[in-house]
């Protein structure tokens, strides 16, 4: 059953995981279904949460900047031609 939530989530876009897991965390912090450790693991999937974040937004942000300067390089090579 996880496996197959897991394989559909792969396919949709990063932001709207990454939300509906702070969804669930903020679910599992007020609910609190299993007292002790709900909120624990509630704190650290937002932790791992804000990791990946900041990892695809540092991939991105340097994709961008590549693609930036691959742009650059070809019209300056038409330039010279």
């Amino acid at each position: 059953m996880l496996a197959s939530i897991l394989a559909i989530l792969s396919y949709a876009p990063f932001a709207w995981v990454a939300k509906g897991t702070l969804l669930l965390c903020v679910f599992l912090f007020v609910v609190d279904p299993f007292p002790p450790l709900s909120r624990l693991l509630s704190l650290i999937i937002t932790i791992v949460v804000a990791v990946l974040s900041r990892a695809y937004r540092r991939w991105h942000e340097e994709n961008a900047a590549q693609k930036e300067n691959e742009d650059t390089e070809a019209s300056n090579k038409e330039k010279e031609s």
